[in-house]
Order: structure tokens, then C-alpha cells, then sequence
């Protein structure tokens, strides 16, 4: 497999002048984390874009864009009538707080990762009718920026075998980030207890 460069600019026909994009996430950042992922960094610092600041995290599904007055976006709108329907969808699901195993690395053809465990996410995920097929559970390590073979980052990679880690999910984030940087930190826009199933936006 060859591994591809990302292009790091502002897609602007897809958010068409909305700032923000929205997806449901669960929060991974812990020291615990952050370290494998400074250490797995280091090893891939030539590969990566390297002011990649998005704190670790696990997708869940890809909510849609924040309404922007005046925009013309591609992508799907997400507004905050949707948030409230979809955290009570959550909500009415009732599901216990549940554990989260981080293990090894794998990788995508744009990005390597840590692999996630666990069932917690597909169900959420299909709770908010994204589909389950092809979702991998994650935590992103960094954006290539740089073209390059699977091999170089195996050889990179080796003697990186971290103990599986376990991470406590007791809440469920709406994240936000700026669509025009595809490299930029999130912001907590709601967040979903699953303890009590309160929200908060």
C-alpha cells in the first residue's frame, strides 16, 4: 500500500463559508494517551504535517456543518435542532458508561492511528444512523504529508507495541473545529453524560 499526502489547505467548495464542522466524539485526552502518541509522532515526524494540533479523540460519527448566514456549503448542514434530537436519541438509549481499550498502531492511507476496541462506539454510532460498515475506531496520530510506502513507516514503527490502555467513557462530546484547517484543535460545543443522560450545549 502506498500512503498518500494530505493537502493541507482550505476546501472551500466543500464548507462553501461555514466556519465550523461538527462531529460526536469521545474526549481520549489523557497523559496516558498523549504519551504514545508523542512517542509514535516521533518516529513519524518526517511523514506527518507537523503543526497537527487535534487533541485525541475517538470519531463516533461526522455530525454536518454549522450554519453560517450567507453560506453555500456541499456538505451536509447540522443544526442545533439536530444536536438536541440526536443527544436525546443517545439519551433514550441508555447506555451505561463503558471502557475503551487503546491498543497498537494500524494506519489509513492518510493518516496512521491507534487502533480502539470495544462496542460502545458502533452502537452509539448507529444510534445516530451513520452507517457501521466501514467504521474503525480510532485515535489519530497525525496527517502524512508526504507520499510514502507502507514499508517506511513498518520499519519506522518498530519495537512500538504499547500494553493495551483502557479509557473510561462516562461522557459523549459534540466537537467543533475549523473547516478551513484541516490540522487545528477542537472545541467542546455539548457534551452528552451518559451517567444521567443530561446534555449540555
Amino acid at each position: 500500500m502506498r500512503l498518500r499526502a494530505n493537502r493541507d489547505r482550505d476546501f472551500t467548495e466543500w464548507h462553501g463559508g461555514c466556519r465550523r464542522a461538527l462531529v460526536w466524539a469521545v474526549d481520549a485526552d489523557l497523559p496516558e494517551v498523549r504519551d504514545r502518541i508523542d512517542d509514535a509522532r516521533s518516529r513519524l515526524d518526517p511523514l506527518l504535517i507537523g503543526r497537527y494540533q487535534r487533541q485525541p479523540h475517538i470519531t463516533i460519527a461526522f455530525a454536518g456543518l454549522e450554519p453560517e448566514p450567507g453560506a453555500t456549503p456541499a456538505g451536509r448542514l447540522y443544526h442545533r435542532a439536530d444536536a438536541a434530537a440526536d443527544a436525546k436519541a443517545i439519551s433514550d438509549l441508555a447506555l451505561p458508561p463503558f471502557t475503551l481499550t487503546v491498543g497498537g498502531w494500524a494506519t489509513f492511507p492518510f493518516a496512521p492511528y491507534m487502533e480502539v476496541a470495544g462496542e460502545g462506539p458502533a452502537l452509539l454510532r448507529e444510534t445516530l444512523g451513520s452507517p457501521t460498515r466501514d467504521y474503525v475506531p480510532h485515535v489519530t496520530i497525525g496527517l502524512y504529508c508526504v507520499a510514502a510506502e507502507l514499508a517506511d513507516v513498518e520499519h519506522r514503527m518498530a519495537g512500538f507495541s504499547p500494553p493495551p490502555l483502557e479509557v473510561s467513557v462516562d461522557r459523549l462530546h459534540l466537537f467543533a473545529y475549523e473547516t478551513a484547517d484541516i490540522a487545528g484543535p477542537l472545541t467542546t460545543v455539548g457534551t452528552l453524560d451518559l451517567r444521567d443522560g443530561s446534555w449540555q450545549c
